[in-house]
């Protein structure tokens, strides 16, 4: 019998092996070959329009760029021997950040900045203005005598013979009033000291309008703060027209300055904003010169003469980070070899608009570029179809990254390869027709389980779909308004409950049995009250049951304890009231009874619908399988309730027991130990 069993195998395993697995393996060959030849040709010619565009990319860029410094450089040239506040406009035009002038020693001209010590005073004073200063200051500081001082300083402005004078006794004059409390007065000549000598330096190498606007602001009071407010203001716009010089002191006024903001709810909202803007705007000139100057200043010294720097056509470039951020500068020596003229690019408007860029050909795979930080150069490398550049030497931090704008080339190898599978595919099929008589008992089996399956998704999406469009049409008309009576509105929103209550029901069970499948399903053991376990269930369903006109007989044993998994067992009975409620036609009763005998539990439901055949009753727990006796084509369900309802019964070393005939109903009873210790756990 051994010898008359082999030999068809053998003659099978041969036919195979030449009807199906010869041609697959030729077949196979020369597809792999083909594909491989269509996808190098499709990368190459890819390659090549991405290298091309990258450089046509690049000429953009750096024309944009080029464009920019052009114009910037002839309006620079034109306001260059004017005021810091006629340069100041170009600082407005498209990429620049921060316009400067910087002469040959490395001082800023523009943003008007210096360091206190290099600070000179513009002129010096008289002899006898120097001794009446001298005089007031011995009575202030020395004597305490600041009548006599007061005296003193009045004569002092009317002696003086420039602004630095001028500026001297004014500012010494507004101190001895506060010091003598005289508020009004020193208020009234330090606006004064502010307004006509801001700009002048005193011999401590400082600004009198610093020590205008911090005095104004230590004895600032609630009836003059819009006004002190409006003299900051002023004084702030000088600083930024570079009126008033920068130093190294700025950043503590301004500090100062923001501080009393803070505190002052008088100011006007508008005045308050303008103050902040203008305090933003010097902080920037501060930034600029304290970082990206000294970037500015360390590189004149060290590469101007150097062949390393960067050039933009004619002019230079400087590249680098300050505060890890990228920096480019663009410059070049003034007309009268002074020192340079430049500005700081704005990268994001630069980035941002080049990004804007239009390719002048047509490419035949379209590119989408972007422009990238070194640091994802790695990681964008690892995209499929990639391609990076660099953009210039004059942003070495930025890469150009090149993939395809659509999916045409992946189209062509994806057509490529179904025609190479379809007719693989034929010869397979023709040779594995001969071997179908001997699997054709396990075909059949899988396509009653591939039929179970697709009646399981046309069931489940009739499901979902019936209670969605109630759910929709219910909550539209309601949000249209056209629901006026609270009764109406109340059994609108019933409806909209009950058809979630269903759907989540629907969607616990497979979920659960999605769990099953995968024998990932847990069970969490506790004391559980049986008795509420099934008044709960009732509770849920009782709704549908009553919509339905359904009779429910409930027959509960009370305080019917054990450890179980309370919401897995609610689950189990709510799956059979719903498959009782839909297996009943005519007579609409449905029993649930509950009871402990003999160290078990008995679950029962009872139904007086459709029944069940005999020859089904073994089936009817099988995943997928619904009866076929009796009800309608459009009754609801998914074909999983019973085979979850099993597998709860099984987790806890139950069993489930079933009595029924055809048009007399059916009766599922489960019956589970009655555990009476308190151990818990997973089951």
């Amino acid at each position: 019998m051994a010898k008359l069993i082999k030999k068809p195998i053998s003659n099978l395993t041969i036919l195979f092996l030449f009807s199906i697995l010869i041609p697959g393996f030729i077949l196979a060959y020369f597809s792999i070959q083909t594909i491989a030849n269509q996808k190098e040709l499709t990368e190459k010619k890819l390659l090549e329009d991405q290298n091309q565009s990258a450089k046509e990319f690049a000429e953009y860029f750096e024309q944009n760029l080029q464009n920019c410094a052009d114009e910037f450089f002839q309006n620079a040239d034109s306001l260059y021997d004017k005021t810091c506040e006629a340069f100041s406009s170009i600082n407005t035009m498209a990429f620049v950040s921060q316009a400067f002038i910087i002469d040959n020693r490395g001082q800023f001209i523009y943003p008007h900045y210096s360091l206190s010590t290099t600070l000179k005073p513009k002129h010096g004073k008289s002899s006898e203005f120097s001794q009446l200063i001298s005089k007031a200051e011995k009575f202030e500081f020395a004597e305490s005598n600041l009548k006599a001082a007061t005296q003193l300083y009045q004569d002092a402005i009317k002696i003086s013979k420039n602004k630095t004078e001028g500026a001297t006794a004014i500012n010494g004059l507004a101190r001895v009033y506060v010091k003598r409390n005289f508020k009004n007065q020193a208020l009234n000549y330090y606006r004064i000291l502010a307004a006509r000598y801001g700009s002048i330096i005193d011999n401590t190498n400082l600004p009198f309008a610093y020590y205008s606007m911090h005095q104004m602001i230590q004895m600032s009071f609630s009836r003059n703060t819009n006004q002190l407010a409006t003299d900051i203001d002023n004084i702030l716009s000088l600083i930024i027209k570079g009126q008033i010089v920068l130093s190294d002191n700025t950043a503590f006024l301004l500090h100062e300055i923001e501080q009393w903001l803070e505190n002052q709810k008088e100011i006007s909202t508008n005045l308050s904003q303008r103050l902040s803007q203008k305090i933003s705007s010097i902080q920037k000139l501060l930034f600029f010169v304290q970082y990206e100057g000294i970037l500015l200043q360390q590189n004149l010294q060290n590469r101007y003469h150097s062949t390393a720097i960067p050039r933009l056509g004619q002019f230079l470039a400087i590249t680098g980070k300050s505060e890890n951020k990228p920096v480019l500068l663009i410059f070049k020596p003034t007309s009268d070899n002074f020192g340079f003229l430049g500005f700081q690019v704005d990268l994001i408007k630069l980035k941002e608009q080049t990004l804007n860029f239009s390719f002048k050909q047509n490419y035949s795979f379209t590119p989408n570029i972007e422009i990238i930080p070194g640091s994802k150069v790695n990681q964008m490398a690892l995209e499929p179809f990639c391609t990076i550049k660099e953009l210039s030497p004059l942003v070495p931090w930025w890469r150009i990254c090149i993939l395809p704008q659509n999916t045409e080339i992946v189209n062509k190898y994806i057509s490529r390869r179904r025609l190479i599978y379809g007719i693989t595919l034929t010869f397979l099929i023709t040779g594995m027709f001969l071997g179908v008589v001997l699997v054709l008992r396990d075909v059949s089996r899988e396509q009653r389980l591939v039929q179970l399956r697709s009646d399981f998704v046309s069931n489940v999406s009739h499901e979902l779909k019936t209670p969605l469009t109630s759910i929709r049409m219910f909550a539209e008309t309601m949000l249209l308004g056209r629901v006026k009576k609270k009764s109406e509105q109340q059994e609108y929103l019933s409806i909209i409950v009950n058809e979630t209550e269903r759907l989540t029901r629907l969607i616990n069970t497979v979920l659960d049995f999605s769990k099953i499948e995968k024998g990932k399903k847990q069970y969490f053991s506790h004391p559980a009250n049986i008795s509420q376990v099934i008044h709960s269930a009732i509770d849920t369903m009782e709704q549908s049951i009553k919509e339905k006109g359904f009779t429910l007989l409930c027959d509960i044993e009370t305080n019917v304890k054990t450890v179980a998994d309370s919401d897995a067992i609610e689950q189990a009975v709510l799956n059979l009231l719903s498959n009782a409620i839909k297996y009943s036609n005519n007579k609409k009763e449905i029993s649930v009874k509950l009871w402990a005998e003999n160290e078990s539990i008995f679950i029962e439901v009872v139904d007086k619908g459709i029944g069940i055949p005999e020859s089904e009753k073994k089936r009817i727990f099988d995943k997928f399988y619904r009866a076929h006796i009796g009800h309608k084509k459009d009754t609801g369900g998914a074909g999983l309730g019973l085979t979850v309802v099993k597998h709860i019964v099984d987790a806890h070393q139950g069993k489930i027991e079933l009595e029924s005939r055809v048009g007399e109903g059916s009766k599922f009873t489960i019956i589970m130990p009655q555990i009476r210790n308190n151990n818990e756990g997973n089951k």
